[in-house]
């Protein structure tokens, strides 16, 4: 009914403005638009916000002197010398500096004068970090350091241990004498819009980031929970809580507004079922995460009748529930991020109510508490239907400040009140539906949300499943990577029973209930599972199974020495793979030509010397360890100088119509520089460089015969400049910044020098500076520009440190590469190529152009447009890591089918000639002493070859078609540049330059780090220069995602017919992956 009522609505809706977009059409009929934004969350109380929580609990120490406020041990502390101690320590605390606002840090063992120096700290004005001793020290003083705390409250054993980093240290065991010299006359200078406290919480990035909660919000929650709990000064309350969980706020305040009693629990009986367990016959109400419940019900727990029990933290399973509701009088589930202070909703539950309360295998977290709102949306901000999950926003008195000292992320997570005038909601990330009649249910994190093999997955779900298994105590499922987004599920169980079951009998069980792409791949033991310090499950510490290999078709053999150990870790870390044992596969693991590379290079750091081609035909690490031992390559480390061959791509470059030869620059790099450069220490540092690498002295001169390449000597004069941009206003920064680089990109010389330029662009003191790297593309490529920044950075840090530079050691260099190349063009096995590349389909069909009138003079480097494609990472990592390991293909021949089911749907032809950019770095020829890992020059080449669309509608069988294709080609297609640019057969070469080369150039850069500025307003490649190609698509991956930028002229087509070709492009991809999910690999492989 619910779905037709929307359907009649879009209906009505269009019918009434027709000219009306379908995305912005509500979706929701007015009278659930405004329940949903209005009617549900009627929570308006008109509690007095004025008071604070000093005042409150003052003003009950008034009421109650002589009674209990606080036990710990043998140790009870009355409601007047409670309101005594901390009015002493917060005039202490003020002489020693703190005003309104001064951040404290509170570092203390579980006693009550851990609450004293909490209350003292918000007495005197200023705002606590709560800090768990137990944190690691390292994250104390990253607390301290990023809040800027002055002052910390500590004591004297702890100052001993963990070594604080803190201004002044307050060790109130030590310094008690001169706190107790204090008057102990009430002093409360908190206001209620002042910040309270600041708890910090974990960050994505790995840095904590520290919420700032006010006096007022707190006053708030907390009027709002007695509201609802009805506490009595004859309660006692357990507080089992760590203080640097917020949740801690509840236990230690509430009871002291309303004259009731804390039992204080140690930290040791916090985490001991059976002491918390003697401590529960004391009190009436407690506070604890699930975590917390499971452990007293493993420890015997019968029952406590006069217990109210709180529930919070993480989400409540009905089981869980169940047994809570015969053990306690009453039962609250609670919800509420840090970011909303403490606790935002409540669901009361009672055996009777329980089975109406359950959503899947949840309890709901019931309705908002007093002064707070919830909004249940989409990612438009929309609201949804009843039902439907969205993202759930908090709005109201509780929305804390934001993040201390975090715009940014502020920015991001506390928005502007879509549904009023003013106000601010909080982004939860939580994943929560509205019931029919006002209640949420809560689903999980949205990141907890995950994706197996193209499909979306809850783990909540196949935890609730698993914990039905009658020897299943409990359950936590993760999605471990062990290639860059290449999940597996795993399942970690308690379990009562002796016999633990099989995973074989969990599979089974699992699969009454649940699809096969939802059936962990291994399960795994634990007697607990392990917590964080507020209670929660820490899925993060969840121990990481041994076998969380891809499925390879071998187990996991873990490396059998020394040398085996070093090689695993290098692939660990070049890969992003978690554990990496002696028969897994470089390419299955995501390899590819350029990341073995980068494996090659650290290797070598690590005494382990082998080629690219070894690594190629030795794609195992126990393969590799069957060659011979190969010594390093014998490569003359003394700087060169001579006359040298042009590559293949300098002879192209030369080839090509442009007015100014001296600007075809790598883009440049920015870096952003602290002060106290050391210039004389950069200068050495560029000299060193220029020494080092001898492609950067590399000159080129024009004579009878064609353009020359010459090494030449060092030179005195360092290609470096200052440039003095102090007076220039803030507003021009930008400006005249990209003017200066454009100026410096045209500053280099391919006939007389420089081919690098280095410059420091000088903002003036306080305003920062800038160094400027950029060079010719004709002595660097991709691979050598990051080589040369790595080894400016290493030399200038060691001078700075009064050491001598000292780079690794050179590699094969720009000289042996070209004479080598330039050799190998005039080989008899390149010779022999020629016929190949003669009786290749040359009769092709163009790329046609949209602008009959353009020509070949219209496509110049100014004119160029960039259309930006991409794939989703669920689909990117299907085709990374399935075709490798199931079906043989790597990520190129992926590419290249798109690429020419694409090209050719545009053509209506058959066959692509197309022109592929590679890095050069990988022999294709017997050249096994040849190590380019580190080496500078422009080796990047380009390999030809024709392709022709398979003649079938099955995705992967063309792919097989495209491989099989590729792999025809001699060297890769490498040859016909050889032979067009360098062969000394001047007949031959006027036979190839006859031969239409294409117009499609592709370039497939794997992964990367940073994708390419295409915003930049840096010119670093002459305007008028022609273009070679129509169409260029660059492709690469990052963040595990597949991006293609597709550069095209402006002059020859329109910019929709280019997206045009980067949809067919996707959809291609898309529909290999779609077909992937739902065959056999057997058919493909028959004869394979």
């Amino acid at each position: 009914i619910q779905l037709l009522t929307h359907f009649r609505h879009l209906l009505q809706t269009l019918c009434a403005a027709p000219d009306r977009l379908v995305s912005h059409i509500p979706l929701l009929p007015p009278n659930e638009y405004t329940n949903m934004t209005t009617a549900w969350n009627q929570t308006a109380v008109n509690f007095d916000l004025s008071q604070t929580v000093p005042t409150l609990v003052h003003q009950q120490a008034v009421k109650t002197p002589g009674e209990t406020a606080v036990t710990f041990a043998d140790t009870r502390l009355t409601y007047r010398e409670l309101d005594k101690r901390s009015n002493q320590l917060a005039r202490y605390l003020q002489a020693a500096g703190v005003t309104a606002e001064t951040v404290v840090g509170v570092c203390l063992e579980r006693s009550p004068d851990m609450i004293v120096s909490l209350l003292a700290v918000l007495k005197a004005g200023g705002a606590y970090i709560p800090i768990d001793p137990d944190f690691p020290v390292n994250r104390i003083n990253l607390m301290l350091a990023d809040s800027g705390a002055p002052i910390l409250l500590t004591q004297t054993a702890l100052v001993a241990q963990m070594g604080f980093a803190a201004d002044r240290l307050i060790c109130i065991d030590a310094e008690w004498p001169q706190i107790n010299e204090e008057s102990d006359a009430f002093l409360s200078d908190a206001a209620p819009q002042q910040l309270a406290y600041i708890i910090y919480t974990s960050g994505s990035t790995g840095r904590p980031k520290g919420v700032q909660i006010t006096h007022q919000a707190l006053t708030n929650f907390l009027f709002a929970m007695q509201e609802k709990l009805h506490l009595t000064p004859a309660d006692t309350l357990t507080a089992v809580t760590t203080i640097s969980f917020d949740i801690a706020g509840l236990e230690l305040y509430l009871p002291l507004l309303i004259g009731a009693q804390i039992q204080l629990a140690d930290h040791e009986t916090a985490g001991d079922g059976v002491a918390l367990l003697n401590a529960l016959q004391h009190c009436t109400i407690m506070q604890a995460t699930p975590a917390t419940w499971r452990m007293l019900l493993a420890a015997g727990w019968d029952a406590s009748p006069h217990l109210t029990i709180l529930c919070g933290g993480e989400a409540l399973s009905h089981d869980l529930a169940a047994q809570l509701v015969t053990r306690g009088k009453q039962v609250w589930n609670m919800y509420g991020p840090t970011e909303t202070t403490i606790w935002s909703t409540m669901q009361a539950i009672s055996a009777k109510t329980l089975p109406n309360l359950v959503v899947g295998e949840l309890v709901t977290i019931g309705r908002p508490i007093a002064n707070t709102e919830l909004y249940i949306v989409d990612k438009h901000l929309r609201p949804v239907p009843v039902g439907v999950p969205g993202e759930l926003l908090i709005g109201g008195a509780g929305v804390a400040r934001g993040y201390f000292q975090r715009p940014d992320l502020t920015a991001e997570k506390f928005i502007a009140h879509p549904f009023a005038d003013n106000g601010v909601l909080y982004c939860t990330g939580d994943l929560a539906a509205y019931l029919a009649d006002g209640r949420v249910a809560f689903y999980g994190r949205i990141d907890h949300q995950v994706k197996v093999r193209g499909y979306r997955i809850e783990l909540g779900e196949i935890e609730a499943a698993l914990n039905r298994h009658p020897d299943v105590h409990a359950s936590v499922l993760t999605a471990r990577e062990n290639a860059p987004d290449d999940k597996r599920l795993v399942a970690y169980i308690k379990t009562d029973s002796q016999l633990l079951p099989t995973a074989h009998t969990l599979r089974e069980f699992l699969r009454q209930t649940l699809p096969a792409y939802m059936i962990p791949s291994a399960f795994i033991r634990l007697h607990d599972f392990p917590l964080t310090p507020n209670g929660k499950t820490d899925r993060q510490a969840l121990p990481i199974p041994e076998k969380t290999q891809p499925v390879l078709g071998t187990s996991f053999t873990a490396p059998r020495n020394t040398m085996e150990a070093n090689l695993a870790a290098i692939w660990q870390d070049v890969l992003h793979v978690e554990t990496v044992g002696i028969h897994d596969n470089f390419f299955e693991l995501g390899g590819d030509s350029l990341l073995c590379i980068r494996i090659i290079s650290k290797a070598k750091k690590s005494g382990l010397h082998f080629t690219p081609k070894q690594l190629l035909t030795h794609q195992t690490i126990a393969q590799l360890m069957t060659i011979d031992a190969m010594p390093a390559a014998d490569t003359k480390q003394e700087c060169l100088t001579g006359p040298i061959p042009l590559t293949t791509n300098q002879a192209w470059f030369f080839n090509q119509d442009t007015p100014n030869r001296n600007h075809w620059n790598m883009p440049g790099v920015l870096l952003d520089m602290a002060s106290g450069l050391n210039i004389d220490n950069l200068k050495q540092a560029i000299r060193y460089i220029l020494t080092h690498h001898d492609a950067l002295r590399t000159r080129f001169t024009k004579a009878k015969n064609g353009w020359q390449a010459t090494l030449v000597a060092p030179d005195e004069i360092v290609p470096f400049t200052h440039i003095d941009l102090s007076d220039i206003h803030d507003t021009e920064r930008e400006i005249i910044t990209t003017q200066t680089v454009n100026h410096l990109h045209q500053s280099l010389n391919i006939t007389q020098g420089p081919t690098l330029q280095v410059a420091l662009l000088d903002f003036g003191p306080d305003r920062g500076s800038k160094l400027f790297v950029t060079a010719h593309h004709l002595v660097t490529d991709a691979s050598s520009f990051l080589i040369l920044l790595e080894d400016l950075q290493t030399a200038y840090t060691q001078l700075s440190r009064s050491q001598n530079i000292q780079l690794p050691a050179k590699t094969t260099s720009i000289k042996t590469f070209s004479e080598c190349w330039y050799a190998y063009a005039q080989s008899a096995a390149v010779r022999q190529e020629a016929e190949y590349w003669l009786n290749l389909p040359w009769n092709y069909t163009p790329f046609p152009i949209d602008y009959p009138n353009a020509s070949a003079a219209d496509n110049v480097e100014g004119s160029i447009d960039i259309v930006q494609v991409s794939l989703g990472q669920e689909e990117t990592n299907v085709l990374l890591h399935k075709m490798p390991s199931v079906y043989y293909a790597q990520m190129l021949d992926v590419l290249l089918m798109a690429l020419v089911q694409s090209i050719t749907s545009r053509t209506g032809g058959t066959w692509l000639p197309v022109i592929m950019l590679d890095s050069g770095r990988i022999p294709l020829f017997d050249m096994d002493d040849m190590d380019l890992s580190r080496s500078v020059g422009l080796f990047a080449a380009g390999s030809f070859m024709i392709l022709q669309q398979p003649d079938t509608d099955d995705p992967i069988k063309k792919v097989m078609s495209i491989r099989e294709q590729v792999r025809q080609v001699p060297n890769r297609g490498v040859g016909f540049e050889l032979l067009l640019r360098c062969s000394e057969d001047a007949g031959l070469r006027k036979q190839l330059q006859k031969l239409r080369k294409g117009d499609v150039k592709f370039n497939y850069l794997g992964r990367i780090n940073a994708p390419p500025d295409l915003e930049s307003t840096e010119i670093f490649t002459c305007p008028q220069m022609t273009r070679d190609e129509t169409l260029y698509g660059q492709a690469f991956i990052i963040k595990d995602r597949l991006y293609v930028n597709w550069w095209y002229s402006k002059h020859l087509h329109r910019r929709e017919t280019i997206e045009g070709i980067g949809q067919q492009f996707i959809f291609a991809l898309q529909s290999l992956v779609d077909h992937i999910a739902g065959v056999s690999r057997r058919e493909y492989l028959k004869g394979n």
